[in-house]
């Protein structure tokens, strides 16, 4: 594996945090710096979960390996291996670890925990998505060697973002977090893309309460704990 620079640590394949009381400890397996990654750590370090971060380089192939595959048979990063569990796609692994501690980051009423399914699912089905397009044509393919932008593709990708950045201003138009006045899992999953933002070139401007949530979210400690895009050493 290529040796992952955490920003601000020494040359390093993985970091952690320190078992306590004997729980057992949690290894994720990561592409550092990716918003799918950013999900699931920041849900880790605001809940204060022990967790072991095995960063991988996606360059490398390492993630379409046989033994990578028996965790994942997708091929895909991130993974949450807990004790003889491994859980992947981020949305499931972010509802487990808030599990850790209900209510922390999870509604505690029954109508909460629907309102909160809705916006994860809208999150892959919309949000994400959209995200996913303009991030792998503008950052992703220069990072993996794989050419110029596609400009077709890039538009149709910043298009399907406006739709649904209106979607999600409107809802924090009245609302202090996408949920109400609560933080929740939710925020986390949605503010994640937005830390490719200036790379894409794509403003808040045109979204007000988009943007006056994300400066709420970015500003947290956990949020503050994720690194950025890895360097290679």
């Amino acid at each position: 594996m290529v040796p992952i620079l955490w920003p601000g640590s020494a040359s390093t394949t993985n970091t952690s945090r320190p078992d306590r009381g004997g729980k057992s400890m949690m290894k994720l397996h990561v592409f550092p710096g990716s918003p799918r990654a950013r999900k699931a750590l920041t849900v880790a370090y605001h809940l204060d979960l022990p967790i072991e971060v095995a960063a991988m380089d996606p360059r490398t192939g390492a993630h379409k390996q046989p033994e990578f595959l028996k965790l994942n048979p997708n091929g895909r990063i991130p993974v949450l291996e807990e004790d003889d569990f491994a859980l992947w796609e981020s949305n499931a692994i972010i509802q487990h670890l808030a599990e850790k501690k209900p209510g922390v980051l999870t509604p505690t009423d029954a109508k909460g925990r629907i309102q909160m399914a809705q916006w994860l699912a809208w999150d892959l089905a919309h949000w994400d998505s959209a995200w996913v397009m303009v991030i792998f044509e503008t950052v992703v393919k220069q990072f993996l060697g794989r050419g110029e932008p596609d400009p077709a593709r890039l538009k149709e990708g910043r298009e399907r973002l406006d739709m649904a950045a209106k979607v999600l201003d409107g809802q924090l138009a009245n609302n202090e977090f996408v949920l109400g006045d609560k933080l929740t899992v939710v925020d986390f999953a949605l503010a994640a893309p937005l830390s490719f933002a200036a790379m894409c070139q794509v403003s808040l401007e045109p979204y007000p309460h988009i943007a006056r949530w994300f400066r709420r979210i970015e500003a947290t400690e956990a949020w503050q704990k994720v690194p950025g895009l890895p360097v290679a050493a």
